[in-house]
């Protein structure tokens, strides 16, 4: 759906995901489609989440990513 463009409803089924199964790669995907959709503020508190969340489980790369592209979104 986010490849169609369909971005609204993806964030929609991402959310579910969630709900059911909190998993990093999910909330990373969430995390872009509130940036895609201009929702920054939801962006930059879900990218800050995953950093926190994939550091705790020793996944320092997407921590990483995750910071970064906190970062150049401008989040504090």
């Amino acid at each position: 759906m986010m490849n169609n463009g369909q971005v609204e409803q993806a964030c929609a089924l991402f959310q579910k995901s969630l709900e059911a199964d909190l998993a990093i790669g999910t909330m990373l995907n969430l995390a872009d489609c509130n940036e895609k959709l201009g929702n920054i503020p939801a962006a930059c508190n879900a990218y800050r989440d995953v950093e926190a969340q994939a550091r705790g489980l020793g996944q320092e790369e997407r921590g990483e990513f995750a910071r970064a592209r906190a970062e150049k979104l401008g989040c504090r």
